[in-house]
């Protein structure tokens, strides 16, 4: 049996069409980060986990 393999990298990004009302807000302390959903998904597991629970979710607040 052949086996088949493929390499994804992050330069494919940079072909993803960006709706600006996607945003996903991380809130830290008093201060707030926006970023587009999408990206944040990328870069954090953990958001990536609470939107396949809740595609609605956009923010998450990391306390102290």
């Amino acid at each position: 049996m052949e086996s088949k393999s493929f390499i994804l990298s992050s330069a494919g990004l940079k072909n993803i069409v960006i709706n600006d009302n996607e945003d996903f807000i991380i809130i830290l302390g008093e201060q707030e980060i926006k970023i587009n959903k999408i990206f944040a998904e990328f870069i954090s597991p953990k958001i990536s986990q609470l939107h396949q629970i809740d595609p609605t979710i956009n923010y998450l607040k990391l306390d102290d």
